[in-house]
């Protein structure tokens, strides 16, 4: 997923293969490069440390303040403060999707 502020930074969460779709050895990770692809950093505080989880293409998003994602098991991550991953939710079905949109308060 792409940063809409900035051309350079992507997030890649990787998988074992296409044939199957969970954290390669167990170690869940999202990925971050700020160099339009030249190094790439991994970014767990927070998630957790063994974990065989599944993201599905179209269960991440971002906005202006944060990044989003949702796994098959039901967990929704925010990225917060000091790249530090925040589950906000747990027990959920299986998140197929996730769209950011405003809230006006």
């Amino acid at each position: 997923m792409l940063d809409p502020n900035d051309a350079d930074t992507a997030y890649v969460i990787p998988e074992e293969s296409y044939e199957y779709h969970y954290s390669p050895h167990g170690r869940f990770a999202v990925y971050r490069t700020t160099d339009g692809g030249e190094t790439w950093t991994p970014l767990t505080r927070g998630l957790p440390d063994r974990a065989w989880a599944a993201v599905l293409r179209e269960a991440s998003s971002s906005d202006e303040r944060s990044v989003y994602f949702g796994t098959q098991s039901g967990s929704f991550f925010v990225l917060g403060d000091d790249d530090e991953w925040v589950e906000a939710a747990r027990h959920l079905p299986p998140i197929l999707s996730v769209e950011v949109a405003p809230w006006s308060e």
